[in-house]
């Protein structure tokens, strides 16, 4: 082909090209309100800091960021409405450690971790162990050997099955030998 024939094609075909792609929106992002969907309750701890976020990225984007709580599932619902949403940038989800979880402890959460992309981290959180005044153990050592000489006396409280405390539990148990309740 000589080059003159190829700006001829080229001539020819660039006005067919540009016309038959998609007109550009006269409007630019955001041009209505935003959702944020958190799969826990209003008031928790999850939704504080989701509402704290709407209201700074709402002033900053000169839109409404509406926070939507769907508490359910250990927010497998809420994600699950969110995937469901097209993928424009007006529904966003503020995860936590259950949308991992699910995916592991549930044969079938209903989507996979490829299918969520991160934007910001918001959070981070710190654990401790506190005992009732009835357990005679001044260290986390003294702690271990109590549980181990008292198999089933000692329990522990969780929010549910895949939490966070349940896995630091879990693996207490397992790192230590001490016996589950």
């Amino acid at each position: 082909m000589t080059r003159h024939f190829a700006v001829w094609l080229w001539t020819l075909a660039l006005p067919l090209i540009v016309c038959a792609m998609p007109a550009q929106a006269a409007d630019t992002y955001p041009s209505r309100p935003i959702r944020l969907v958190v799969g826990f309750g209003a008031g928790g701890p999850t939704d504080i800091p989701a509402r704290f976020i709407a209201d700074r990225l709402g002033t900053a984007l000169g839109q409404p960021v509406i926070v939507e709580n769907k508490p359910a599932a250990g927010g497998i619902v809420a994600t699950r409405d969110v995937l469901a949403q097209p993928r424009d940038g007006y529904t966003l989800l503020l995860c936590t450690h259950f949308d991992a979880t699910n995916v592991a402890v549930y044969r079938n959460a209903g989507y996979k971790l490829a299918d969520i992309a991160p934007i910001s981290l918001i959070a981070k959180y710190y654990y401790g162990l506190a005992l009732a005044n009835a357990v005679p153990a001044d260290d986390f050592e003294s702690f271990v050997a109590y549980a181990k000489a008292h198999p089933g006396e000692v329990t522990y409280a969780t929010v549910g099955a895949g939490s966070a405390q349940e896995i630091m539990a879990r693996q207490l148990e397992k790192l230590t030998g001490v016996p589950a309740p």
